[in-house]
């Protein structure tokens, strides 16, 4: 036997029996099937099944001779809280993934499937209907600007593809939206009505300044503000930002300007969504060095953005014959590039990866690599500098001499690592030693290098 379990909205239908009527017969005619008994539901509440009705469905679904059971105005979630309902109650019942149907063992031990004849979903719940309309509401009040939203008695509010709000409903949604962003929502009184207006950026960018006690905690932010930005803020903080700019000099800039934005936003989207990333021609920008060969890579799992040493990389998980290295690309250097639709699991991304990133300390540093270990020594001269200020990775310090030069272990995973900052420091740091003498020979060789180039 089958059963049509007929809800029906009678919120809507009301005690209008003939529609109620005309609902079922079609409801029962989309089944093509003789054998049907149909039991009709009127629901007030809205389309979720609740407990009481969860507990009436069993009860048909365990009666002898019932093989199929079909809901009408009903939907997935539903479906599946049924589900779980029978569980709960010590019940057999699966549910397929994905599917429009479960499948419960009666009491005669016969496997009744239970399925959806038509899904309400397409019509939204209240509060989805509504999460939908704030999200449009919100887009509506930022591509207004400062003209707003003005909901009026004797007006509806038409968003593009919905319903229109009534003015009552709109003042609602709006007062849930400035009661949820209150920093970047205003309401203002005019006449009658009320404008709710999105705040400008430059109006937020004002109140994190007045957050903050110390100007010189902006530092990063006003040496890359230009005079458009400027030219939007209020009287005072113009005044406020150009004094500060007019006693600091900023010689290293704190980001790395390039033009093509869109990197940087992709990027990041495809961080945050999970997807690969195909990476054309990198550093062909700077081909004519013979080191740099344009290179391709293929199915780039990104990890995260980082800013380091005046410049932005992203860190990624790489390929290169069978085995996986994080390898840090220079945006800048990236000559094309595709956001791919295969996308990644959270799983995909090993603990190992991210320890990586937590502990490295250079761009050289190489990602499962063992750290090796070398003395170095520091003279008198400049062991302040070293005390005060870490300036190798992993820097220890191992002894101090009563002439007030230091010893220091260093940790490294390949010599490039190391080797640029012992330069800058010579000749005041000395390698005392490292593993087979890699750090010396290798320094001896660039000396010797640069030496022949000298004396030319």
């Amino acid at each position: 036997m089958t059963i049509l379990y007929a809800r029906y909205n009678a919120n809507y239908l009301g005690n209008d029996l003939e529609k109620i009527k005309i609902q079922i017969n079609e409801a029962r005619n989309r089944l093509n099937e003789t054998d049907v008994e149909v039991i009709s539901v009127g629901v007030k509440s809205g389309k979720s099944l609740a407990k009481k009705e969860m507990r009436s469905l069993l009860d048909i679904v365990y009666r002898d001779g019932v093989t199929k059971v079909y809901l009408s105005y009903c939907d997935m979630r539903s479906l599946a809280a049924l589900c779980t309902f029978s569980r709960q109650n010590d019940l057999d019942c699966k549910m397929e993934e994905g599917e429009d149907w479960m499948i419960v063992q009666n009491a005669a031990g016969v496997r009744v499937s239970v399925s959806l004849l038509e899904t309400a979903k397409s019509k939204g719940s209240g509060t989805e209907k509504k999460i939908h309309y704030l999200f449009k509401l919100l887009e509506c009040l930022q591509r207004e600007g400062s003209q707003g939203i003005i909901p009026c008695d004797e007006e509806s509010f038409y968003i593009s593809g919905m319903e229109a709000l009534p003015s009552h409903t709109l003042k609602r949604y709006l007062d849930d939206l400035k009661h949820v962003f209150p920093t970047i929502i205003k309401k203002r009184k005019e006449n009658k009505c009320h404008r709710y207006v999105m705040v400008e950026k430059y109006e937020i960018l004002e109140k994190v300044m007045y957050k903050i006690d110390a100007m010189e905690e902006l530092v990063g932010l006003f040496a890359v503000m230009d005079e458009e930005t400027i030219k939007q803020l209020s009287a005072a903080t113009k005044k406020a930002v150009r004094e500060h700019n007019s006693a600091i000099l900023y010689k290293s800039r704190p980001f790395e300007k390039f033009e093509d934005n869109a990197l940087f936003r992709d990027v990041k989207e495809a961080i945050i969504k999970q997807h690969y990333i195909d990476i054309y021609e990198y550093e062909k920008q700077i081909e004519n060095l013979e080191e740099y060969a344009s290179k391709d890579y293929y199915d780039v799992l990104p990890l995260k953005i980082i800013y380091m040493e005046n410049n932005w990389y992203f860190a990624g998980v790489v390929h290169v014959k069978s085995k996986e290295y994080v390898r840090f690309f220079r945006l800048r250097f990236i000559g094309d590039y595709k956001i791919l639709d295969k996308s990644f699991e959270l799983q995909d991304i090993k603990t190992a990866y991210l320890d990586f990133l937590d502990t490295f300390e250079t761009l050289f540093t190489r990602y499962g690599i063992p750290q090796k270990k070398a003395l170095l020594n520091v003279s008198s001269h400049v062991a302040a500098y070293f005390e005060n200020k870490q300036q190798f990775p992993g820097q220890n310090v191992m002894q101090r001499e009563e002439n007030g030069s230091m010893t220091f272990e260093v940790q490294y995973t390949q010599v490039d690592e190391i080797l640029p900052l012992i330069k800058r420091w010579i000749p005041d740091v000395t390698v005392i030693e490292s593993p087979e003498n890699e750090i010396e020979e290798q320094l001896k060789r660039e000396l010797e290098a640069l030496l022949h180039t000298i004396t030319k």
